[in-house]
């Protein structure tokens, strides 16, 4: 049975959980005073908190509001958190049958463990608020709220350069909202005060390469190079030029482009970016990479690794040609 006084915080969507969460809190302090509000988290949890917090009813009567950050435990921890987190797992779980109903308990974790007990208790009884990412449309919709005078295009590029990260998005809106409050906001202002993610830069990067551009390539490689390892950026260029390949290939299968991109989890316009390039030429600069990388991990022709990584990537670029 649902209980209305255990609400659980949960999912992705970190900008519009917090947004919720703070307007809870601020609804509650206008009517019940900020001296009923208490936290728990990682910081100062202890058995002793959690029992008194939970289980001890307001002081001077009416409700409490306890939020309890971090758990249900989340994925991938390591094994002293781990371990630690379980056992407050299981002291919590013990206690919530017994919060009395003017005790209101919100539990907040974006990457629970649907594993854990303390989780699956959670889901039966408490009102679950999930928060998942926003999708394309959606995410460009609530761009243009925030930001009535942005261009389109500038609203593409924005998603572009923070990868469809809603909370990257968001501390950017707050930025250019400060810098071009009463301005049109286009798509030169996204390139010149906003920073591409470096999955966004080697975007950039495999455009010039589909142009056959060897300078434009060679200048955007040595930029990116200059803030990211030498390893890191091959190995995205290789995926990138893969999943361009895996398109092209699906796609003289007759697979439409809803199929391609729901089979290989991408946006769909880096589908449309696909129609664009020569399936020959990359194909055989591709082969090169791979030759490049079979080379640097069988240490063949390794004596500076990063210098000679970079130069045989340079090489490769240089000979390309329309």
């Amino acid at each position: 049975m649902k209980k209305s006084n255990i609400i659980f915080f949960t999912w992705e969507n970190q900008v519009f959980l917090q947004k919720e969460l703070d307007r809870w809190v601020s609804v509650f302090i206008e009517k019940h005073w900020d001296f009923n509000v208490s936290k728990i988290n990682n910081e100062n949890i202890s058995a002793e908190i959690l029992e008194t917090e939970l289980l001890t009813m307001s002081f001077l009567g009416g409700f409490k509001l306890i939020m309890i950050e971090d758990f249900p435990s989340k994925i991938n921890e390591k094994d002293t958190e781990k371990e630690n987190k379980r056992n407050f797992d299981e002291i919590i779980l013990s206690l919530l049958d017994r919060i009395p109903d003017s005790n209101f308990v919100l539990f907040i974790e974006w990457f629970p463990d649907k594993r854990k007990s303390l989780y699956k208790k959670l889901i039966d009884i408490a009102q679950v608020k999930e928060y998942k990412n926003l999708e394309w449309e959606g995410l460009r919709d609530y761009i243009r709220k925030r930001l009535i005078n942005i261009d389109t295009d500038a609203i593409t590029r924005l998603i572009q350069y923070k990868n469809s990260e809603i909370n990257k998005i968001e501390a950017e809106i707050d930025k250019l909202y400060l810098f071009k409050m009463h301005d049109r906001i286009t798509e030169d202002d996204i390139r010149k005060y906003v920073i591409p993610e470096i999955e966004i830069s080697i975007f950039q990067l495999t455009d010039a390469i589909f142009e056959l551009n060897p300078k434009k390539s060679i200048d955007s490689l040595n930029l990116i190079l200059e803030t990211n390892n030498i390893f890191q950026v091959f190995s995205t260029i290789m995926s990138n030029m893969r999943t361009f390949l895996y398109i092209i290939y699906l796609s003289k299968d007759w697979l439409s482009k809803n199929e391609i991109v729901s089979l290989l989890g991408i946006h769909p316009f880096i589908y449309d970016k696909s129609k664009n390039i020569n399936p020959v030429k990359i194909k055989e600069l591709f082969e090169k990479f791979v030759d490049i990388d079979k080379k640097s991990k069988s240490w063949e022709l390794i004596q500076d690794s990063d210098n000679w990584i970079r130069l045989a990537l340079e090489k490769s670029l240089i000979n390309l040609k329309k």
